[in-house]
């Protein structure tokens, strides 16, 4: 899987756990960072999710990615 995909996934599931429609406000990947970072904050926010956020929104490009199977365990345990 490319980079960009997980990218996206990630954002598909890091929306879900946030308030109806806030994701629209969203224009550009800037603003998805910023909107995880303020998310992440939240302290009902699942650690879960916060790992995956961090490893692949918020990680720099240089980062290793994240692999397809890796991600899937992360996700195994996020409590929406």
């Amino acid at each position: 899987m490319r980079k960009w995909d997980t990218w996206a996934l990630t954002a598909i599931i890091g929306e879900a756990d946030m308030e109806r429609d806030a994701y629209l406000k969203v224009k550009n990947e800037i603003d998805a960072k910023e909107m995880f970072t303020q998310h992440m904050k939240n302290k009902k926010t699942c650690k879960h999710l916060s790992t995956l956020l961090k490893k692949i929104i918020l990680g720099k490009r240089e980062d290793e990615e994240v692999s397809l199977a890796e991600m899937k365990e992360i996700v195994k345990k996020i409590r929406f």
